[in-house]
């Protein structure tokens, strides 16, 4: 049972452009690496361009919410160590919000959605400028930390509903993401604000 968000052309293109700013802005820091030491593989199902890929995408993004496998060459093993990423970057006007979403049970086609499908290791949620090739503010957070703070009701959270899709959805404060220290990495402005790991 493949789940997947429709995708407009013009949200894939950003999107795509965000994660290239990721690679180069934000990943950097959340592993320690060059940019040039980060390989990484498209797992959507709008990147998928053969058979193969497809079958693969629809395992990974479509069942795991998977967007992404980052290989990072820590420079430690003989080969790159690999980190399983769900993206969701959004356009500057939302970032007043200063939250990050889950889509919960989707009731039209009472199919499961990002809330229970999530088994990425890294969940990275920003607010990206294209213009200005600038992340206003994104965090990075152990998604299983997420889901588990989450399910076990010891983060706060809202529930509202796209009112387009009539899609409901989770919102959790990215301040209340930084109380508890459930982040590894946080950043204004392509600045780091905190993290995790020193290197």
């Amino acid at each position: 049972m493949t789940t997947r968000t429709n995708f407009s052309t013009s949200n894939q293109s950003f999107s795509d452009s965000a994660h290239d700013a990721a690679v180069r802005l934000v990943y950097p820091h959340l592993f320690g690496v060059d940019p040039q030491h980060i390989e990484v593989t498209d797992t959507t199902l709008t990147g998928a361009t053969t058979q193969e890929r497809r079958q693969r995408a629809q395992f990974l993004d479509g069942e795991m919410g998977i967007d992404k496998v980052l290989f990072v060459n820590y420079g430690t093993f003989s080969a790159p160590l690999p980190h399983t990423v769900q993206e969701r970057f959004r356009r500057p006007d939302f970032a007043k919000f200063r939250d990050i979403t889950f889509t919960e049970w989707n009731e039209d086609t009472d199919k499961p959605s990002e809330m229970q499908k999530n088994c990425s290791q890294w969940f990275v949620y920003g607010y990206y400028d294209q213009e200005r090739d600038n992340f206003l503010e994104v965090v990075a957070c152990p998604t299983p930390t997420i889901v588990h703070t989450l399910g076990s009701n010891q983060l706060r959270f809202t529930r509202q509903r796209n009112p387009r899709s009539n899609q409901p959805f989770v919102c959790v404060l990215i301040d209340d993401i930084l109380r508890q220290s459930l982040h590894h990495l946080h950043m204004v402005n392509n600045k780091v604000m905190s993290k995790r790991f020193t290197k």
